[in-house]
């Protein structure tokens, strides 16, 4: 019980939960300031505009940080020390080529939906880091991270909400949040031991995508402005039309090399899953094999 093993895990524990409450207090400020300082009409047209932002990022991002966070220590424990940066940096330039990082904008002319999306796509990108700071055992720092931003946020949304509602907020999303997340993603390049080429590097192929996706939505927005809402359905799909064209046959081939061997790698696994599952026995087989089995 007075071990430096024990002090260590429950030092690491403490860091971890901090870790957590700290991120849930600021992810939540931006709601309790704006509805306090500017209303619930307010607040109800920006929580619509931040949910549509983030959708991609908690259905898709979020999901991935829950799990990478337990699979890299685990992967980990069976590999020498000195392997350790190469296995999370595959791990994590596996992440950065997912198309997932950067959102469409859903209505090109509400200014805060447009600054949301900028800051969701930052986020879903720095979503990858904290779980290479926790299995390279960095709780303690991501702590003091998230302190900062707990510090930070919630006086940047005081401001902006005063001085101009919910675009306001959106904004100090979208300007205060990449400075200090700049600072996690420097950390977590150390502990990959990658530099910022690199990461820009595995990005190019959603970069380049998006780039086209958003050029053709705004060319058939100002074609169809007059249309109303069958004008915005018809860019939408147009835009969704030319990301997935861009990523999947251009960049694709071009610059995807790695992610056809994802996929590949995804497929074959589906592959082996569904080849080797067990088929269910009818209900009488069963009931005799179990019976079978008993002293």
């Amino acid at each position: 019980m007075r071990s430096e093993r024990l002090r260590r895990l429950l030092g690491y524990s403490w860091a971890a939960v901090g870790s957590k409450l700290a991120w849930t207090a600021y992810n939540e400020s931006d709601s309790i300031v704006l509805g306090r300082l500017a209303g619930d009409v307010t607040l109800g047209f920006y929580a619509m505009a931040n949910w549509i932002a983030l959708l991609p990022v908690e259905k898709i991002a979020a999901v991935v940080n829950q799990i990478s966070a337990p699979v890299l220590p685990a992967r980990g424990a069976n590999r020498r020390l000195d392997g350790l940066p190469d296995l999370f940096r595959n791990h994590s330039s596996r992440g950065c080529r997912r198309p997932s990082p950067l959102n469409r904008q859903v209505d090109p002319d509400h200014p805060g939906l447009q600054l949301l999306s900028l800051y969701a796509a930052m986020r879903s990108l720095i979503l990858l880091f904290p779980p290479v700071l926790m299995a390279g055992y960095q709780a303690d720092w991501l702590f003091r991270y998230n302190l900062l931003l707990l510090i930070v946020l919630p006086a940047a949304f005081g401001i902006r909400a005063w001085w101009n509602g919910g675009v306001g907020v959106a904004l100090a999303w979208a300007l205060v949040y990449p400075l200090v997340a700049a600072w996690i993603a420097n950390r977590g390049l150390q502990v990959l031991e990658m530099i910022w080429g690199a990461l820009g590097w595995e990005l190019r192929t959603a970069v380049a995508s998006t780039i086209g996706m958003l050029a053709m939505a705004v060319v058939a927005h100002l074609l169809l402005s007059g249309q109303g809402t069958v004008g915005l359905m018809l860019a939408i799909f147009i835009a969704a039309f030319v990301y997935g064209f861009f990523f999947f046959f251009f960049f694709f081939f071009l610059f995807g090399g790695a992610v056809l061997g994802d996929v590949r790698l995804l497929l074959s696994i589906l592959g082996v899953r569904f080849a080797a599952g067990p088929k269910p026995l009818p209900l009488l087989a069963r009931s005799e094999s179990n019976r079978g089995s008993r002293p």
